[in-house]
C-alpha cells in the first residue's frame, strides 16, 4: 500500500469519525484513510458517465443496486479491461464522491464533504483484466446531496511523487432518497420500559441539521420526569447519554454537527430509575441539564415523550454505611468499625473500604492508608462489618481524611456508596516542617500550592528536593496534571499516534490522547502536540475551562483591563475570573505571559478548592 502524504487543507472527516467504512479485496479488509489524507490538486475535470459506460478500454459498473445512505452497506463494483500491461507500473485508488465531483481540487479550498477513498493493490486485478471491489460504507456515513454519487477508480504512474490521479474510470452509484426532517425528532428502539429491569434504549435523532455550534462537540440526551400538574419536565436528568457530533470540519479542526442531521446514542437506565405508570420525556441539551426547571426547559433543544414505563416498581432500600466514630486523635491510634447494610453485590463484584486523604469534593487522593476488599460472598446477606485502624500520629493536622466505601463490578464499573470524613482532634505528635523543596521556601508566593500539587502527584518535581518552581510550565506538564486530576482514567489508545512528535511509547502518550478525546487540546495547527512548549496564562485558562466541561459563561463587561470583550480566549478568561483561579493580584490578566511551574500549581489548587 502506498504511503499517503498529509495535506492539512483536505477534509476527509468521516473516514476518521466513523469506523464503519472499509474496502474488501479478495477477502482481505483494508482500513480506511484518516481524515487528514487526500489527494492534492489535479487538472482532471472528467464528468460522471452513465452507469457502465466504456471509458477507453476500461469499464466499471456498480452491481449492488441502489445504495441506502441511512442504512449503509456494501457497494459492489465490477470492472473489466484492466489488463496486466495496463495495471503494470500504476497505483490505483477507489473513491466515492458526489456525482460529477472531481477526486481532487485546488489547494486551500475548504471542503465540507468527505471522500470515501482507499488504495487498491495491483493484486486485486485478475489475469483476465477483471476486478471486483466491495466498499463497505457505514450507516449515515455519506452526506446526502439530493443527487447520485460516482464510484471512481483513479490511477497514476508509480514514478509520480505524491498522489495526483493522472486519469480515472467512473460509474454512477444511485442512492435512495433521504427523507427530509425539518425539526428535531426522536425515535426509540424500545416500545416500553420495565421499571424493575435494567434497560438500554437506543435513541435515534433526526432533524438536527440546524443546531448552532457553541464550542461543544456533542449534545446531551436526557430522560426527565413529567410533572402531572403542569405537564412539563421537572427534576434532574434520571438517565442521560452524550450524542457526539459526527460531521467534521477540517477548516475548524473539530466536529460541528451531525451528518444528515441524524445521530444515534444509547440511554442506559438501571432498574428502579423510572416508576411504572409515570410519564417521562427525552430532552436534548447543548450542555449539562440545568438544575432550575424553567431554565432547563427553556434551554432544551427538543422535548419529546418517552416510551411508557410499566412493570412493578422496584422496592429496594438504598445501601448505607455507618462508622462507630468519626473522630481521630492525632496523638494515638483509633479503631473504627465500618458497617454496611442493604448492599446488593452481584457475583464477581467486590466492596472496597478505603481510608485515605480526601479532597473537598469527596474524592480520595494520595496513597491508600488502609484498604479492605470484601468479596461478594462476604456481603451475600446485604450487610457487612469490618474495621479500619487509623494511626493518628502519621496524619497531617492540616489534611482532610475520609473513609470511602465503593462497589466495584466485574465489568470494570464502580459505584461510590459513601464518603465519610473524619474529624481530627488533639495535636500531632510528629508535626513537621514542610520545607521539602530548597527552591520553595515558606515565604514563596506559591509555597502552599506547590506542596499541594506535589502531594496530589499532579506535577513532578525536578529532583527530590528541587521543584523547579520558577521554570516555565509546558503543554505536556499541564496536560498530564489535568489527566491525573481526573483520576488517570483508562483510555483506549490508537495504535498510531495522531501527533508526529509523540511516539506511542511516550510515557505521557495516554494523557495526551485522553486530552484529545476530551476535547481539551488537539495539538497545534501543524498537527504536532509540542509537549515541551511553554504555556501562557490564556492557555491555562482555556485548558481548565475545557476540562471543566465548557459550561456557559455569562459576562457583560471585560474581565480584566487587558482582555477586551470578544478577544481571543475572552470567554475562557472570563470563566477563570468567575472561578477565582488567578494566582497573581491586580486588574490585569497578562494573557500572553508565560506561566511558571509554581503558578501552574496555584491555578490547579485554586480550581480544586474553589
Amino acid at each position: 500500500m502506498s504511503s499517503l502524504p498529509n495535506h492539512m487543507r483536505f477534509a476527509l472527516p468521516k473516514n476518521m469519525a466513523k469506523s464503519g467504512c472499509a474496502l474488501t479485496l479478495a477477502g482481505a479488509m483494508l482500513l480506511p484513510l484518516s481524515p487528514a489524507f487526500a489527494a492534492p490538486a489535479t487538472p482532471i475535470a472528467a464528468q460522471a458517465v452513465e452507469q457502465g459506460e466504456v471509458q477507453g478500454a476500461q469499464r466499471l459498473q456498480v452491481t449492488s443496486g441502489t445504495f441506502d445512505i441511512l442504512k449503509g452497506g456494501n457497494v459492489m463494483v465490477s470492472g473489466s479491461g484492466f489488463s496486466k500491461d495496463f495495471v503494470k507500473g500504476k497505483s490505483f485508488r477507489l473513491y466515492v464522491v458526489p456525482k460529477g465531483e472531481s477526486v481532487a481540487f485546488s489547494p486551500h479550498r475548504p471542503r465540507d464533504y468527505p471522500f470515501y477513498v482507499q488504495d487498491v493493490p495491483a493484486s486485486a486485478f485478475a489475469a483476465d483484466g477483471t476486478v471486483n471491489l466491495t466498499a463497505s460504507i457505514g450507516a449515515n456515513y455519506l452526506e446526502a446531496n439530493g443527487s447520485s454519487f460516482d464510484v471512481v477508480l483513479g490511477y497514476r504512474d508509480d514514478a509520480e511523487d505524491g498522489w495526483i490521479p493522472a486519469d480515472e474510470v467512473r460509474t454512477e452509484l444511485k442512492v435512495a432518497d433521504v427523507p427530509t426532517v425539518d425539526s428535531p425528532t426522536l425515535s426509540y428502539s424500545a416500545s416500553s420500559v420495565n421499571a424493575s429491569e435494567n434497560a438500554k434504549v437506543t435513541v435515534n435523532g433526526a432533524g438536527f441539521q440546524n443546531i448552532s455550534y457553541n464550542g461543544s462537540e456533542s449534545l446531551i440526551v436526557a430522560v426527565r420526569a413529567v410533572d402531572p400538574a403542569t405537564g412539563k419536565a421537572t427534576g434532574p436528568a434520571l438517565a442521560q447519554s452524550e450524542a457526539k457530533f459526527t460531521s467534521y470540519s477540517a477548516f475548524f479542526g473539530q466536529y460541528m454537527g451531525y451528518t444528515n442531521g441524524r445521530f444515534s446514542t444509547v440511554l442506559d437506565i438501571p432498574a428502579g430509575t423510572l416508576k411504572s405508570g409515570s410519564s417521562y420525556v427525552v430532552q436534548t441539551f447543548e450542555f449539562n441539564v440545568p438544575e432550575d426547571n424553567d431554565e432547563a426547559n427553556n434551554q432544551a433543544l427538543s422535548t419529546q415523550a418517552f416510551v411508557p414505563v410499566n412493570g412493578e416498581n422496584a422496592k429496594t432500600a438504598s445501601p448505607s454505611v455507618s462508622l462507630s466514630t468519626d473522630k481521630v486523635d492525632l496523638s494515638s491510634s483509633t479503631t473504627i468499625r465500618v458497617k454496611g447494610k442493604d448492599f446488593k453485590v452481584p457475583a464477581g463484584a467486590t466492596v472496597n473500604v478505603l481510608f485515605s486523604e480526601a479532597e473537598a469534593d469527596g474524592n480520595p487522593t494520595g496513597e491508600a492508608l488502609d484498604s479492605i476488599t470484601l468479596s461478594a460472598d462476604r456481603v451475600a446477606t446485604g450487610a457487612f462489618e469490618t474495621t479500619v485502624n487509623v494511626d493518628g500520629t502519621k496524619l497531617d493536622a492540616d489534611g482532610h481524611y475520609a473513609i470511602f466505601v465503593t462497589v466495584n463490578y466485574a465489568d470494570g464499573d464502580s459505584e461510590r456508596i459513601a464518603a465519610d470524613y473524619l474529624t481530627l482532634t488533639g495535636e500531632s505528635a510528629n508535626k513537621k516542617a514542610r520545607e521539602r523543596f530548597a527552591d520553595v521556601p515558606a515565604a514563596h508566593a506559591n509555597h502552599k500550592a506547590v506542596l499541594w500539587a506535589a502531594d496530589q502527584k499532579l506535577i513532578d518535581s525536578r529532583e527530590k528536593d528541587w521543584f523547579g518552581v520558577n521554570d516555565d510550565a509546558t503543554r505536556g506538564e499541564l496536560t498530564v496534571a489535568l489527566y491525573r486530576m481526573a483520576g488517570s482514567p483508562k483510555v483506549t489508545l490508537p495504535a498510531t499516534s495522531p501527533y508526529p512528535d509523540v511516539k506511542t511509547d511516550d510515557p505521557n502518550y495516554t494523557a495526551y490522547i485522553w486530552a484529545r478525546q476530551k476535547g481539551i487540546t488537539f495539538g497545534w495547527s501543524d498537527g504536532k502536540f509540542h509537549a515541551n512548549a511553554s504555556v501562557s496564562n490564556a492557555t491555562v485558562a482555556a485548558f481548565l475551562y475545557r476540562f471543566d466541561g465548557k459550561k456557559p459563561v455569562v459576562a457583560t463587561e471585560a474581565p480584566y483591563t487587558d482582555v477586551k470583550v470578544g478577544s481571543a480566549f475572552y470567554r475562557e478568561i472570563t470563566w477563570a475570573k468567575q472561578q477565582k483561579l488567578q494566582v497573581f493580584p491586580g486588574s490585569e490578566y497578562h494573557p500572553s505571559a508565560l506561566v511558571s511551574r509554581g503558578e501552574l500549581a496555584g491555578f490547579l489548587m485554586n480550581y480544586k478548592v474553589r
